[in-house]
C-alpha cells in the first residue's frame, strides 16, 4: 500500500518479520543519479539507519539495497503528519501546543546531545503515532556535527534561519531552534488569521528572506507571558543570542 510520495522518495506500508506494519521508503537510484539533492537525502538517511533509538523520533532502522533502489525500514505512525492534523484546526490552546511541542523538543534534544541536526523541522516532519505521540521523521537534511561550521544550507524556506537564508557560515544546532520557534508559533496560530500562520512572511521567497532577516517580530494577542517569551528567545536573529534546546526544555512554559 502507498502511503505518500514526496520530492525524493516514496513510502509504503509493509509488514515485518512478525508481521508488525512498518513504513518502507523508497529511495530509486536512477533519480538519485541524476539528482545531486536526491543522492544527498538518501546518503543521509542510509548513514543514520539503526543509529538513532527515541521516543519522539522515527528514523530508519535498517538500509537495504536492492536493485535500482534503497529501501528504508521504519516504524509506521498512523496518525498522520502535523500538517494534516492541523488543517483541521484553528490553532491549538497552549496547553494542547505545549503537550505536542513538549514532545518535539525532546526528540531535538536526544539529536543535539548526539551532535546531529535535523535542519527541516517543519508540521509536515512530525508525525503522530497511534497513541497520538509526536515523533520527528525525514532525516534527509540532517547533520552529524550540529555544532561545527557550515555553509551548506537545508530546509524549508518559511521555517530557516536568518543565518541560513543568509548563506553565511553557521551552526546547524540553533538554526534548528529558530526552526522550532516557527513550529510552535504554527501550532498556536495556525488557521486564526490568513497570512498569520508563520511568524515571518511573504509574497515572494525574496520577501520572506527579506522578512526573515530584518522584520520584527509581533507576536498574535492572547499568548501568555511565558509563551511570549519562549517564543521571543527562539526567533532571535542574531543565533549566539538565540537559545540552545537545553534552555528551551527548561524555560518555565515547558514546565507547567
Amino acid at each position: 500500500e502507498l502511503l505518500g510520495k514526496g520530492v525524493f522518495a516514496r513510502v509504503r506500508l509493509e509488514s515485518d518479520s512478525v508481521g508488525q506494519p512498518m513504513a518502507v521508503k523508497v529511495y530509486d537510484h536512477r533519480e538519485a543519479e541524476e539528482h545531486d539533492y536526491v543522492a544527498h537525502h538518501l546518503r543521509n538517511e542510509a548513514r543514520l539507519a539503526g543509529k538513532l533509538a527515541h521516543g519522539n523520533i522515527i528514523a530508519p532502522r535498517r538500509a537495504v539495497h536492492r536493485k535500482g533502489r534503497t529501501e528504508l525500514e521504519m516504524e509506521y505512525a498512523p496518525g498522520g503528519n502535523l500538517g494534516e492534523y492541523m488543517a483541521a484546526r484553528r490553532g491549538l490552546s497552549e496547553p494542547e501546543a505545549r503537550a505536542i511541542f513538549a514532545q518535539i523538543v525532546e526528540g531535538v534534544g536526544y539529536l543535539h546531545g548526539k551532535n546531529i541536526a535535523h535542519r527541516d523541522l517543519k508540521l509536515e516532519n512530525v508525525v503522530l503515532d497511534a497513541r497520538g505521540a509526536a515523533k520527528i521523521c525525514d532525516f534527509g537534511a540532517a547533520r552529524e556535527g550540529a555544532d561545527t561550521i557550515t555553509r551548506s544550507v537545508q530546509g524549508t524556506p518559511a521555517y530557516m534561519a536568518p543565518e541560513c537564508h543568509a548563506g553565511a557560515p553557521h551552526k546547524a544546532a540553533p538554526a534548528d531552534v529558530w526552526s522550532l520557534g516557527v513550529l510552535l508559533h504554527t501550532l498556536l496560530v495556525h488557521g486564526k488569521r490568513p497570512g498569520t500562520q508563520f511568524p515571518f512572511w511573504g509574497k515572494s521567497i525574496a520577501e520572506l528572506k527579506r522578512n526573515i532577516s530584518g522584520a520584527q517580530l509581533q507576536l498574535p494577542d492572547g499568548l501568555s507571558n511565558d509563551c511570549r517569551d519562549l517564543l521571543t528567545r527562539m526567533l532571535r536573529k542574531n543565533a549566539a543570542q538565540r537559545m540552545t534546546i537545553e534552555q528551551v526544555r527548561s524555560h518555565p512554559w515547558l514546565r507547567v
